[in-house]
């Protein structure tokens, strides 16, 4: 396509040349959108704080150490409860950072979601509890319900932490 043909002339007296110079930029803006569509998107602030990272930082931290120093089944399990623990306390820090940033109709929205979230988590643990037992998975199954019911919980975090970034 000639750029040179897109030039808005200083005097559109022809109307028809209007509407031709019009066609041709939505054509042009039409295909720079499908061609690229990341400009559509918001632009991050650089110099806002990255819950995010900082999230995942803390917690690979807490998993790391729980990873290495867990000989016994039985320390596996207290890790994953002080990882719960923490990461209940993290989804609260979250929740309350978010629904700052909200209008009211918003935080309505937010204090429903999170309530059937919070229903969701319930249900998700039970199952997890009564899949994952001893009489089906022997011992390793206190190491399966802690991971499955922490990544619950950190997916739920890290969701309220994308919606935080949007405010910040």
């Amino acid at each position: 396509m000639n750029l040179a043909a897109l030039k808005r002339p200083s005097s559109l007296a022809r109307s028809g040349y209007e509407s031709r110079y019009e066609k041709k930029m939505k054509i042009l803006l039409t295909i720079l959108l499908c061609v690229f569509p990341s400009l559509c998107l918001a632009i991050d602030n650089p110099d806002a704080p990255n819950y995010l990272v900082e999230f995942d930082n803390r917690i690979a931290s807490i998993q790391k150490n729980i990873n290495d120093n867990s000989k016994t089944t039985v320390d596996y399990s207290n890790g994953y409860k002080n990882l719960e623990n923490i990461l209940e306390k993290e989804l609260n820090t979250a929740y309350q950072k978010l629904i700052d940033k909200l209008n009211k109709d918003q935080k309505e929205i937010l204090k429903q979601s999170q309530s059937q979230w919070v229903s969701f988590r319930d249900k998700e643990f039970e199952f997890i509890s009564n899949n994952w037992n001893t009489q089906r998975f022997g011992s390793s199954s206190a190491i399966s319900i802690g991971d499955y019911r922490t990544q619950t919980i950190i997916n739920r975090v890290r969701q309220l932490l994308m919606y935080l970034k949007n405010y910040s």
